[in-house]
């Protein structure tokens, strides 16, 4: 055996010996990965206990306090799960370039850019090549447009949002219900089975357990997404660093696509691992030709191949990727092409060009007539129905409507919220002009959140509020705030509350915000001050819905936030009670009826405020409310 033989018989085996490394690395991440969040979630549970009082409930005081341990406490978690991350990248593009350092003594004396003569590398070639893949892993920009570090984003605000959502909505929910089971009983009354249940909600102990829960909590969990992530991209860390290996040796021509063992079912990856589209074999690609990786979360390598391993006969055998579709087992043709587009295959309709393209492309191009779509919104604005609908037809139109984007968003574990709110912006967008910013007359962080809050709403809604008078907008970390101020009161001047003693010049608006969030709510209020027919849809649906509730107090409904005395709400089955709060007195900051004013604010915060949790909640426990507001966006022109 030569020694040239003898080198690349080592590389193969330090290759496979690599794929059993990264066997076993992959799954030592993903076992230590779920005890960094087991920790974080035992840990929530216990400061959650702490704060429970002498009958193991939580007051509603301590839910600032516990908010802030808990989001500490989170920001530890992904802290830890991030020096994990970086860790097992290292370790796995180390194994990617391993093969291409075995030693078989003796290595020639020269080397060329740390390249020696038998295609060996040097420890410090192998060291660049590692550095350069863990870069290009840090760097690298999916079809999505996101980067590493956005997606570690992405997963810590869901974290975040599913934890303390959780937190809040039983803690509040529970002292609700515990305040409306005393009014019961002093009327006399029996207390309704439905606020017996969330009577107990603010139990310390069921607390924890659903909030720290809500860490794992099925397909689509923080934890969920963090192990795709780790997979994905300690695969790409290993991958990478292999392929940068083998290119640089000179008597490889290729690598090979090759499937792990544990790859779970038929998909792509059995047409890339089986295709000689070369002529250098099945599964084998040339330089900067692989497909690898096909997909996230794969469970797939690329293996080094050698001029001398190529064959005349998988010369001879290059094909395209037609013929090597069909030499697939049917089970894994409908695993690359799907049950629709197989059938396609089947009556030989299918081209090449087909088989990545998304069913609905492949309909249009065959002539198929497509099924009824999930979410039946005509695309011109024109369609767009007048504004003359009552409250139920409005009400209807979303339900229609909505229906189509639940069906987009659910998963086996429940509605996506994330994945709603882009259907619903999507289809938003296609339907009438959306996306212009609302004009503000000063700059800032505040001004920025409100123009981008604006961004979302019907452009003719925005233009009108336009119209109507300049605005001004300022960032604060207090209570959100917005005040309009009439066409009348044009040449008076005003003290207003942090934005100083103003002359006014007639529609002027006002809004401090400390959010996004925030922001679409107090947008909302400006909106309500400026198209009161808008918000007469939410005031007759809370008269209906409230017309024999008693007026409770806020301090009452909620114990320890300090709401004055006459400050009051119908309860109703407002996902928060706050939503029924009811204003008195005639000021300048509504053209409208004076009334419920939080109903229309907190419903287009539910939908629109950016909060997954928030939105999934509206959809679960006041479908009519999501549906009402849904059928303004889509039919409401004022």
């Amino acid at each position: 055996m030569s020694d040239r033989t003898a080198i690349q018989a080592a590389i193969k085996r330090a290759t496979k010996a690599a794929q059993t490394g990264m066997n076993s690395l992959d799954a030592a991440a993903l076992s230590e990965l779920e005890q960094v969040y087991q920790q974080a979630a035992a840990d929530i549970q216990a400061q959650i206990q702490a704060h429970a009082g002498g009958d193991g409930k939580l007051a509603l005081s301590e839910l600032q306090s516990l908010r802030d341990q808990v989001g500490f406490r989170l920001s530890k978690l992904s802290e830890t799960r991030n020096v994990l991350l970086q860790q097992k990248l290292g370790e796995a593009s180390a194994l990617g370039v391993d093969p291409f350092t075995v030693q078989i003594p003796p290595s020639p004396p020269f080397a060329k850019g740390g390249i020696y003569g038998d295609g060996l590398l040097s420890a410090s070639a192998a060291m660049q090549i590692n550095n350069e893949a863990l870069q290009f892993v840090r760097t690298f920009v999916a079809a999505d447009g996101l980067q590493l570090s956005d997606r570690i984003w992405r997963i810590d605000r869901h974290a975040r949002e599913a934890v303390t959502g959780s937190l809040e909505q039983a803690i509040i929910q529970g002292h609700g219900a515990s305040q409306a089971a005393r009014d019961f009983l002093m009327r006399g009354e029996a207390v309704p089975l439905d606020i017996q249940n969330k009577m107990g909600m603010a139990n310390a102990g069921k607390v924890g357990k659903e909030a720290a829960g809500a860490l794992f909590a099925g397909n689509g969990s923080p934890l969920d997404n963090a192990m795709r992530l780790f997979r994905t991209e300690i695969n790409r860390a290993h991958g990478t660093a292999y392929l940068k290996g083998a290119e640089a040796h000179p008597d490889c021509v290729g690598t090979r696509f090759l499937i792990s063992p544990s790859h779970p079912q038929h998909d792509i990856c059995d047409l890339h691992a089986s295709a000689n589209l070369h002529g250098l074999g099945p599964g084998v690609y040339p330089p900067g030709k692989t497909p690898w990786p096909a997909h996230p979360n794969t469970l797939s390598y690329v293996v080094a191949v050698f001029k001398d391993e190529v064959t005349a006969a998988d010369k001879a055998g290059k094909e395209n990727a037609m013929q090597a579709l069909d030499r697939l087992t049917p089970a894994q043709r409908i695993g690359v092409l799907g049950v629709n587009k197989h059938e396609v295959f089947k009556e030989g309709k299918l081209t090449q060009g087909m088989i990545k393209a998304p069913w609905k492309a492949v309909q249009k191009r065959i002539g198929i007539k497509p099924p009824v779509k999930p979410v039946p919104i005509p695309k011109p604005v024109k369609t767009v129905a007048p504004a003359n609908l009552s409250l139920g037809e409005m009400i209807s139109a979303g339900a229609s409507i909505g229906d189509g984007f639940l069906k987009v968003a659910q998963t086996s574990s429940g509605i996506n919220g994330p994945r709603l709110f882009e259907e619903i912006h999507k289809q938003l967008g296609a339907l009438r002009p959306i996306n212009t910013p609302t004009k503000v007359v000063n700059s800032g962080k505040g001004a920025e959140w409100v123009k981008a809050a604006s961004r979302i709403f019907p452009d003719d809604w925005t233009k009108l509020a336009d119209a109507y008078g300049p605005l001004s907008v300022r960032a604060t970390t207090g209570r959100g705030r917005q005040s309009s101020l009439n066409h009348d009161v044009k040449g008076e001047r005003y003290r207003m509350a942090g934005f100083g003693v103003i002359t006014s010049k007639g529609g002027d608006g006002f809004i401090s915000t400390g959010s996004f969030s925030t922001s679409v709510h107090e947008y909302t209020h400006r909106l309500q001050h400026v198209i009161p027919e808008l918000d007469d849809y939410f005031q007759n649906l809370h008269a209906r819905r409230t017309a024999s509730d008693p007026l409770k107090r806020l301090r009452d409904l909620f114990p320890g936030y300090n709401y004055r005395r006459d400050e009051v709400a119908r309860e109703d089955k407002y996902v928060s009670a706050y939503q029924g709060k009811v204003y008195s007195g005639y000021g300048h900051s509504y053209l409208g009826k004076h009334g419920a004013l939080e109903v229309m604010t907190m419903a287009f915060e539910d939908v629109l405020g950016g909060s997954a949790v928030r939105l999934e909640k509206i959809v679960e426990h006041d479908r009519e409310m999501f549906n009402l507001v849904i059928g303004l966006l889509f039919k409401y022109v004022p």
